[in-house]
């Protein structure tokens, strides 16, 4: 296999099964978890000297994407991709209209 770029940083098939093994050998660990251990095995960071956690969650995920690893199973879904309810606003009709756009105008927001 040839090597294999994600997220800017070059993968070699050791590389590959060294994250699987290490993913392997933690059951326990979450997502996060590995790539906290990826990054700093690696001392991947940014220019500013931090290290790359996110770029490296990235990684993990678009390899497993490719099935070229099996990463733990995902535990929650990201807060901030949860729908928000949106508060009801009293004395505005909320009925669904089925007409045409030119049939409703003026339509102001």
């Amino acid at each position: 296999m040839a090597n294999i770029v994600v997220q800017g940083r070059e993968l070699d098939e050791a590389q590959l099964r060294a994250i699987q093994a290490l993913v392997d050998g933690n059951p326990s660990w979450s997502r996060r978890r590995v790539a906290e251990a990826l990054v700093q095995d690696w001392d991947w960071r940014n220019a500013a000297g931090r290290l790359k956690d996110m770029s490296c969650r990235r990684l993990l995920a678009r390899l497993e994407a490719k099935g070229l690893v099996r990463l733990p199973a995902r535990r929650q879904v990201s807060s901030r991709r949860k729908t928000k309810a949106i508060a009801e606003v009293p004395g505005v009709d909320r009925s669904e209209l089925t007409a045409a756009l030119a049939e409703v105008q003026p339509v102001s927001l």
